[in-house]
């Protein structure tokens, strides 16, 4: 008797200890961001010349997190930014590295006058009489936008707008615009930037 009543404190007792002071569990890594990886016997290219190579992965740390939390009136709100260091190896050398992309985002070019990833002179610049169908692409602002929407008259650059969509580049950081956690601007010499929490300026 005396056993089963030692037996039965001691489950309580681990149970009050693990409610009262239970470990903070992580939030596990987003598995469907993880699209590279570091691989052996990957091959490794020649170019000759000018060449867009695809970049292979020889080193990462994997997807990494960081937590925040914020209160304002309300219940607290708790955010995760995800991250990862990596190396990529894009040839064999000696070479010269003109841009780096992402995708189709630019992501470093040496030219600090250049303002998108894709050359403005090679798409017909935006006019507010025509009427614009859906893919059609136009320069306007030093950047190339595609048409989503069926429209006359409106601004590529319009704030929301769901008539164009700036395509090839990040738009370039505004001081007044305002910036929720997660997007992603260009600043200077071409770097990116992500928002860690909303702000403007």
């Amino acid at each position: 008797m005396a056993l089963l009543a030692i037996t039965a404190a001691i489950e309580i007792g681990s149970l009050i200890y693990r409610l009262v002071d239970r470990p903070s569990t992580p939030k596990p890594p987003l598995a469907s961001l993880q699209i590279a990886n570091a691989q052996n016997g990957a091959p490794i290219p020649f170019g000759y010349g000018t060449v867009r190579f695809a970049g292979q992965m020889i080193w990462t740390t994997g997807l990494m997190y960081q937590k925040s939390s914020s209160k304002k009136g309300g219940p607290t709100v708790t955010s995760y930014t995800y991250f990862s260091s990596f190396a990529i190896a894009f040839g064999e050398g000696p070479a010269t590295i003109g841009r780096i992309w992402g995708d189709s985002k630019l992501i470093y070019d040496p030219n600090s006058t250049a303002t998108s990833a894709l050359d403005v002179a090679n798409y017909p610049a935006w006019d507010a009489t025509i009427a614009y169908s859906p893919g059609a692409l136009v320069a306007y602002g030093g950047l190339v936008w595609e048409c989503l929407t069926l429209n006359t008259g409106q601004i590529p650059s319009a704030p929301g707008s769901t008539y164009w969509l700036q395509v090839g580049d990040y738009p370039n950081w505004s001081s007044s615009a305002a910036y929720n956690a997660g997007d992603v601007v260009t600043y200077t010499n071409k770097l990116l930037y992500v928002a860690m929490n909303s702000n403007t300026n």
